[in-house]
């Protein structure tokens, strides 16, 4: 496995996100808080455009993103993800493209690089405020089926 990237992120919206800057380029002369409207959030991520998840307080946090060609936990979330530039953006959802804008990196966030493509993306909660993305290179079907944002804000307390 490689090496994962270590980002931490300071949210305001209690939500974190990850997804390839070219998949959400259409968002970006839209509302800058589109996301914060649960259908148009959940429709974006049954495309396997963006993972949005839901933490239940605002805070910082640890995040880590690797990419393995193996899964790495079978109690791991798991969700399809469409990579076609291989530019990713990890980072607090409130930075999500939106507003004229789209994240750099920079702020609340990172862009890591990675090889295009479709991938399964497996989330999993070290502690209440690490988070941990494993995305695997996959050739299945491209589509989630939400009904409502990932929700890890009782995964530290199981």
């Amino acid at each position: 496995m490689a090496d994962r990237q270590q980002v931490e992120v300071t949210t305001d919206t209690a939500s974190v996100c990850i997804f390839d800057l070219q998949t959400l380029r259409h968002k970006l002369s839209a509302r800058p808080d589109w996301w914060a409207l649960t259908r148009q959030a959940v429709d974006e991520m049954n495309k396997a455009r963006v993972l949005f998840i839901a933490l239940g307080t605002d805070g910082v946090y640890d995040l880590s993103l690797a990419v393995s060609d193996e899964p790495t936990s079978l109690d791991a979330a798991s969700f399809f993800l469409d990579c076609p530039s291989g530019q990713i953006f990890l980072g607090a959802s409130e930075k999500v493209t939106g507003g004229g804008f789209e994240p750099t990196g920079r702020r609340k966030g990172a862009i890591v690089s990675i090889a295009p493509g479709s991938y399964t993306v497996q989330i999993s909660m070290r502690n209440a405020s690490s988070i941990d993305f494993t995305m695997h290179p996959t050739n299945q079907a491209k589509e989630n089926s939400f009904e409502d944002l990932i929700s890890l804000a009782h995964e530290s307390e199981l």
